[in-house]
């Protein structure tokens, strides 16, 4: 009877240690920190879930849940005030923007994963009768910016960060071209406002490394200003220019070249819209594609 007393006893301990170690190791989710937006309740919580931290992004419309999201960071985006990002504890208030013409307040959401590289996401969800997804991109290293045209739609001006590593000297530092798009039933690269930021930051790139010209005479295709040179090149729908640069390369390294850049190239989000950016210099780019075989 005592031995089976003390069976009991130490089952009891052991349930109870177990307990603690659950309660330790369970989650734990913060308060609520809630805003009104266009009729939308929109609730951030922070939560820690066996040591890794995080925030709870949901959505509602009355007491129905529309959205729920978990990541390490999210934030949302202030047309305002872009260059600050707003954590979940903020409680400021947020000014959202027609983002596509239709006259719906659009809610911009940033999702960081915590790391270095590759780490940031974006979505747009429309806050209208209807709650909607409406865009999403990956964006690597790359950031986003909201700009209001007087007269004109919004533009979502995108760094596509496809060749960021491409010949750079450190991780991510490498050429990453403006892309300008706007809602035409789906956010569409808008062609003019590409073409004129590639075509001044090429401007730029060119003086920095050739300082006495400002021309691309003098840069090395191969250093890691030449590689930017070349990418801004053929985003601003210059690939005649582009391939100019390469002449002072033997056959062997230019076809090294350019197998690297069209297999990179490839991995864009906006690869076919960068090849009809040099509709005027197909001759180039296909001269470029044959070379690269």
């Amino acid at each position: 009877m005592c031995a089976f007393a003390l069976v009991l006893i130490g089952l009891s301990v052991l349930f109870c240690l177990s307990l603690l170690t659950c309660r330790a190791a369970g989650a734990y989710v913060g308060p609520a920190v809630v805003r009104d937006i266009s009729g939308y309740r929109i609730v951030f919580q922070d939560y820690n879930w066996k040591g890794d931290d995080g925030v709870i992004f949901q959505v509602y419309k009355g007491k129905t849940k529309l959205l729920e999201r978990r990541a390490h960071s999210l934030f949302l985006f202030d047309k305002e005030k872009q260059e600050e990002s707003y954590a979940a504890k903020d409680t400021v208030l947020i000014k959202c923007a027609d983002l596509t013409g239709d006259g719906v307040i659009d809610l911009v959401v940033q999702e960081w994963n915590g790391g270095a590289y590759g780490c940031y996401k974006y979505d747009i969800y429309s806050l209208g009768k209807t709650f909607k997804h409406i865009w999403h991109h990956d964006a690597v290293y790359g950031h986003l910016r909201l700009e209001f045209p007087p007269k004109r739609q919004a533009q979502l001006v995108v760094e596509d960060t496809t060749f960021c590593n491409f010949k750079s000297i450190a991780q991510g530092s490498g050429a990453r071209p403006k892309v300008y798009l706007s809602w035409r039933n789906g956010f569409k690269v808008e062609r003019t406002s590409t073409i004129a930021a590639a075509l001044a930051s090429a401007k730029k790139v060119a003086a920095a490394d050739n300082s006495d010209t400002g021309s691309i005479a003098g840069v090395d295709p191969e250093s890691a200003a030449g590689a930017c040179l070349f990418v801004e090149l053929i985003y601003s729908g210059q690939a005649a220019k582009a391939l100019a640069l390469l002449d002072k390369l033997e056959p062997g390294p230019k076809q090294d070249y350019l197998k690297s850049f069209f297999s990179t190239l490839r991995t864009s989000p906006f690869f076919y819209e960068i090849i009809s950016l040099n509709n005027e210099s197909r001759a180039a780019m296909a001269k470029m594609e044959k070379l690269a075989q």
